[in-house]
């Protein structure tokens, strides 16, 4: 799998695991969704980097709501409101990206790197909150 494909196969995921939250509520998308995200990373060849990039699709469609407050006055605030969204998606993704870089060095097969990069996203999750 090239790295183009699986950057977008991550963010696909990533945004289709985020619809598991309220107002979607589309939860057993979102399991699936995880689970074909860890699968992506497990099997990829840069994990950090294809976990920075499920994370970014997740956190954007997560983080919809932010741009609400810079559309009152549009006219004047709105251009900010796409780098409001990405930079803090992009940001908030960095996270994960550092679940799967420490997945990646610290298992070599890819049933293993599943479940480190399912337990370190755990754990970046609990230190993001």
């Amino acid at each position: 799998m090239t790295r183009t494909k699986a950057m977008v196969k991550a963010i696909v995921a990533g945004a289709a695991a985020a619809l598991g939250h309220a107002p979607f509520g589309l939860w057993p998308l979102a399991v699936l969704a995880f689970a074909y995200l860890i699968y992506v990373v497990a099997h990829a060849a840069r994990p950090a980097l294809i976990g920075w990039a499920g994370a970014l699709g997740y956190f954007a469609v997560a983080l919809h709501w932010i741009v609400e407050p810079f559309l009152i006055d549009a006219a004047r605030h709105g251009w900010m409101a796409p780098f409001a969204l990405v930079l803090m998606a992009g940001g908030l993704a960095l996270f994960w990206g550092l679940a799967g870089w420490l997945a990646n060095k610290i298992t070599h097969t890819s049933r293993a790197r599943a479940l480190a990069f399912a337990i370190f996203v755990a754990a970046a999750e609990m230190l993001r909150g």
